[in-house]
């Protein structure tokens, strides 16, 4: 609407409306008032009209009932917020600086291009709420927290700003533990936490690159948590070898139950983007990523996680190239080995993390780089490399933090059997559930036994020993999902150079773990079962511990389950669990007892929807009722008992 000159022209005696500084004032001899845009919409859109009169320059503008909308960034930077305003209607936008952003709070009005607009009233409420608050507050994590607040209003956006890693490094801010994290973290994992979200909140990658047992894990969900709980993060993907899929669902639920996680996984996985994008978190599998490239491109990831990192090392690889080609704002790094065989692999996950922070890879290799690993040593400036890696990674060693660490740490890790084993497994299940209602409960104990040998390997109760070592290694892991962890976590253990108990019962069992750790590791394995004489278990105990570097002792928990000591492991995996909790717990008192200097790490794999679920599951019961252990024998097993393993079906879905 435009002010027709008649108007403009009326009799003096009226109030005259005038502009001033791109502000309507009205001037009487009396009084001199500025108008409030309800005040001049009073005015313009109604009768009230005739009662002013208009200056020329309030006549040529333009009057706009349609109110403009208003857009308020955050520009966070290493040690300070500031903001940006901006206003726009389906006519205009236009950036506003602080002088003109206060007008408006003062006014409720624009004018532009010769054009007055109306702000919509809630936003100018909105507007004015956040910089009042904002005002009482002085340091940054206050700001920042009362921002929090107004996550759910339209009009703020965040702006996350590239900032110069020492900064990150020196000006790291207190944000606190999120609500929807559950459980305790320990002082160090509080600081990973603190770490991590400044490092979000800076729009910086990291690598977080503790020790094995140190929670990783919990560090990261807590992360996930808290921004969740700010609502500052909606795509979240978490990429992890197929082996941990489970295991990752299993631990949002132990820490944050409250978080919705979907695991992309399978053959029956979506390839929609609405569906993915609708969950708050997303855990997919290596494979995956590789697979469903056309999906996971066409997403804005607000925070990619790797985990197991060390899998990315190769920059060449399918998996490493896929990762790359994300959108992303922010990538964390998970491994406690980000160097395995050259400074190429520590290249590949920084270069992931901050693209272009260590230059090309050419550039890094000329200038880090030589031909052997002793002039490598001798001749590059390693320093550097070390002093440029501190503002991009986070490093805690179980000696750094022995005050605050348990001395023993218990991690049991759900694993998903692959195809092969699920069908296969399945097809016994049937069997022995054809059975129960035909047989004595005595004649099925076997029955269920062969459940209970086939999880441990769904070859050693049909081939021989001799047969089983000729299998190629990636022959067996494809057999069994639970081999393949193992041998990520002796990936992991080998470059710390530390030693490692494995118990299992079965002889068979013995004799392959040891023949595939030598050829993989050309490392030394030693035995203890009842093949070897009393008198030699000894030597064999004190080879072990006088070995240097990395070492593996395969045991049978019958045989080797007490009297030993054999604290040079500090690192004890059950693979074949044990219906007794006292026999898995003497074994894994081998290591963990007097004269153990290191904290513990005791590993209990089983498989999920399986006998070694229910296994696992009536130990944590059974352990839990008494201060005891209480002794859990297959003889113990009720028909109900017996039901419930037989109803617990595989997950085939893969």
């Amino acid at each position: 609407m435009k002010i027709g000159s008649d108007i403009s022209n009326g009799i003096e005696s009226k109030p005259l409306i005038d502009l001033v500084n791109d502000r309507i004032v009205i001037i009487d001899l009396k009084n001199n008032k500025q108008l409030s845009a309800q005040e001049i919409y009073t005015v313009i859109f109604t009768s009230d009209i005739h009662n002013y009169s208009f200056s020329e320059s309030t006549s040529r503008l333009k009057y706009s009932k349609i109110p403009a909308r208003i857009k308020l960034t955050v520009n966070i930077y290493s040690n300070l917020i500031s903001f940006s305003t901006k206003l726009f209607n389906t006519r205009f936008v236009a950036n506003l600086n602080d002088v003109e952003a206060n007008d408006i709070l003062n006014t409720g009005y624009i004018i532009h291009n010769g054009s007055w607009f109306p702000v919509d009233s809630e936003d100018l409420s909105q507007l004015q709420s956040v910089f009042n608050l904002i005002s009482k507050q002085s340091s940054l994590i206050s700001q920042l927290n009362t921002l929090f607040k107004f996550r759910s209003c339209e009009i703020i956006e965040f702006a996350w700003t590239d900032t110069e890693y020492k900064s990150l490094v020196y000006n790291v801010v207190d944000f606190g533990t999120p609500t929807l994290f559950t459980k305790q973290l320990y002082d160090y994992q509080k600081s990973g936490l603190k770490w991590l979200q400044n490092c979000f909140v800076r729009n910086t990658g990291t690598l977080l690159g503790d020790d094995m047992g140190l929670g990783k894990t919990a560090q990261i969900i807590s992360l996930v948590s808290w921004l969740i709980e700010n609502n500052l993060c909606h795509t979240i993907l978490i990429v992890v070898p197929s082996t941990l899929l489970e295991n990752w669902r299993r631990e949002f639920i132990f820490f944050a139950p409250s978080i919705d996680v979907h695991i992309h996984h399978g053959n029956i996985r979506t390839g929609s983007i609405k569906e993915i994008m609708a969950k708050k978190v997303i855990v997919t599998s290596y494979s995956m990523i590789i697979n469903d490239q056309y999906l996971f491109n066409k997403i804005e990831w607000d925070l990619i996680i790797a985990d197991e990192a060390s899998l990315l090392k190769n920059p060449d690889s399918e998996r490493r190239i896929a990762l790359s080609k994300l959108n992303r704002r922010v990538f964390i790094a998970m491994t406690g080995t980000p160097i395995e065989n050259s400074l190429i692999d520590l290249w590949s996950l920084v270069d992931l993390i901050c693209p272009g922070y260590f230059g090309t890879k050419e550039e890094f290799s000329n200038r880090y780089i030589r031909k052997s690993i002793e002039r490598t040593l001798a001749e590059s400036d390693l320093a550097d490399i070390k002093n440029q890696l501190n503002y991009l990674l986070i490093r805690r060693k179980k000696e750094d933090v022995l005050d605050s660490l348990p001395p023993r740490i218990d991690i049991h890790q759900a694993l998903e059997m692959s195809v092969l084993e699920a069908e296969e497994y399945e097809n016994r299940r049937q069997v022995v559930n054809s059975q129960v209602n035909n047989d004595s409960f005595n004649s099925i104990f076997p029955l269920i036994q062969d459940l209970r040998q086939f999880t441990t390997h769904p070859l050693i109760n049909k081939m021989s020993i001799d047969d089983l070592v000729k299998i190629d290694f990636k022959e067996h892991i494809k057999y069994s999902n639970k081999l393949a962890r193992l041998f990520e976590l002796l990936n992991e253990i080998s470059k710390t150079g530390e030693k490692v108990l494995i118990f299992t019962e079965y002889i068979k069992m013995i004799d392959l773990l040891s023949d595939l750790i030598r050829k993989i590791y050309s490392c030394n394995v030693y035995n203890i079962d009842g093949r070897i004489e009393t008198v030699n278990r000894q030597i064999a105990i004190d080879e072990f511990s006088n070995s240097i570097g990395f070492s593996v002792m395969v045991l049978n928990p019958k045989t080797a389950g007490m009297g030993l000591n054999i604290t040079a492991a500090n690192h004890v995996i059950h693979f074949t669990r044990q219906w007794n909790p006292a026999l898995e717990e003497q074994a894994s008192a081998r290591a963990y007892r007097n004269k153990q200097i290191k904290p513990v790490n005791i590993y209990y794999l089983y498989y999920i929807n399986s006998i070694e679920e229910f296994i696992d599951l009536r130990l944590r019961q059974k352990s839990n009722l008494s201060s005891e252990i209480v002794s859990v024998n297959l003889q113990d097993l009720s028909s109900d008992d017996m039901q419930n393993i037989l109803n617990m079906i595989p997950n085939k879905k893969q």
